[in-house]
């Protein structure tokens, strides 16, 4: 069973629905996104995580949940033990939200996706959570502002991390140094299989990292780099790692400043590679795509 587009409830709603909750045994699906919850009515929802036994899947996207709300939510967390998605994006998590909820992913050991996108996550406490939890599969840290120092503790984590199989950082700013960092772990890390960096300001010297990376990893499966700065000299090392590379099934590049050089040096990596399925090149600057034709087989 499930509930679907509650709409603006707001917290006096969120008290009303908890009181039903907290005995509900068939509900395990409950979408809440969009509803004018705020810190108040956080606590609501909070309580009916630690005394209800069947909901698995929670969306709360596009609240009013502050860092006292996300605090509710992560000591919940500490002993809920049947949730296996949160849906926390587009609220306006900070810096306590973000120590709570890091915290409680070092205790929970059932939650399998989370998706914070649209907040203010530190990325320091995401880290260090993720070196101790072994459950999660897929992070969405998407528009959090993490930066480059963001991506050096969140490539900290990757170092150790077995568990995480798609993460994104898409919208962080992260730049060619965060890129290096993320390279760093991609060099080692053996379960990540999707890696969203788009709209990073990735240039062309940190994309050159990424492909070094990629001729290294064996198991990063989906890569999507799109509306970056790359250009025709980064296509090149792109190129380079295609070569070598036999995981990568899947490569988003649209949106960058790829131009008829770079292409050329796609398709001859395309003339090589026998694994990529699926190539995103729209929104370059190519003027003719005659190279990409021949690089298809």
């Amino acid at each position: 069973m499930n509930i679907i587009d509650v709409n603006s409830i707001g917290d006096k709603g969120a008290k009303i629905l908890s009181t039903a909750l907290q005995n509900n045994t068939t509900l395990t699906q409950l979408d809440l996104s969009y509803a004018t919850i705020g810190d108040n009515g956080s606590k609501f929802i909070a309580t009916v995580l630690q005394t209800n036994s069947t909901l698995t899947h929670l969306n709360l996207i596009n609240n009013t949940i502050r860092d006292i709300g996300a605090k509710y939510i992560a000591t919940a967390l500490q002993t809920n033990s049947t949730l296996t998605k949160l849906y926390l994006g587009d609220n306006e998590i900070g810096y306590k939200g973000s120590k709570a909820i890091g915290n409680a992913l070092r205790i929970n050991s059932t939650l399998k996706e989370l998706y914070l996108c649209r907040n203010s996550f530190r990325a320091k406490y995401i880290s260090a959570a993720l070196q101790n939890n072994n459950t999660l599969t897929e992070l969405d840290l998407g528009i959090n502002s993490i930066g480059d120092k963001g991506a050096k503790f969140i490539s900290t984590a990757l170092l150790t991390n077995t568990t995480l199989t798609q993460l994104n950082l898409g919208g962080n700013s992260i730049g060619d140094n965060g890129s290096k960092f993320i390279a760093t772990a991609l060099q080692t890390n053996s379960t990540l299989t999707s890696l969203y960096l788009s709209w990073n300001n990735i240039r062309n010297e940190g994309v050159k990292d990424i492909a070094n990376a990629l001729r290294i990893n064996t198991s990063l499966r989906k890569l999507i780099i799109l509306g970056n700065l790359i250009g025709d000299s980064g296509s090149k090392y792109i190129s380079t790692a295609l070569q070598t590379n036999t995981t990568l099934t899947s490569l988003y590049l649209s949106f960058n400043l790829i131009g008829d050089q770079g292409a050329k040096c796609i398709s001859t990596a395309l003339q090589i590679n026998t694994t990529l399925t699926q190539l995103d090149l729209k929104e370059n600057r190519l003027i003719t795509n005659k190279y990409l034709k021949r690089g298809i087989h």
